[in-house]
């Protein structure tokens, strides 16, 4: 039994190491599932996709299949909005942050409208965690506060 149990944990880790240089060749490596959806989607896209977020909202803040045909198109814009705000090359550094705050908050005030008192709060919270995040995402890269 005890060769038998040797033998299996033997054949584990063989495979483990024929797998790690397949994933090294692949550009895997260490890499985790979301940093890898994530670099396979682009260079300047983050996070969930108009679906994505849609699906998310639903689920997090109970959308009714009413609240949810009207929140696809103002997601759906925002995305194509923030599209072809990364690719405007004439634009600053200081002009891209601009614009992108500007469709925030254009786009939440359009999906707040569609909530109710109930929702909006959760919304609220679920945006400030975001912000958070964001927030020590950048202190960890070293680079400040956002403005």
């Amino acid at each position: 039994m005890k060769k038998l149990m040797m033998l299996a944990l033997a054949g584990c880790f063989v495979f483990g190491m024929s797998v790690m240089p397949v994933q090294a060749q692949m550009g895997q490596g260490n890499m985790g599932q979301k940093q890898m959806h994530r670099g396979m989607r682009g260079k300047h896209q983050r996070g969930m996709n108009a679906e994505q977020q849609l699906k998310h909202m639903t689920v997090v803040l109970d959308l009714t299949a009413e609240q949810q045909a009207k929140m696809k198109p103002i997601l759906e814009e925002r995305d194509q909005q923030r599209q072809a705000i990364w690719k405007d090359n004439s634009l600053t550094r200081t002009e891209r942050r601009q614009k992108m705050m500007d469709l925030r908050n254009e786009s939440r005030t359009k999906i707040e409208s569609v909530l109710n008192a109930k929702q909006k709060e959760k919304y609220e919270k679920m945006e400030q965690l975001r912000m958070e995040r964001m927030q020590q995402r950048m202190k960890d890269r070293g680079m400040g506060q956002p403005q």
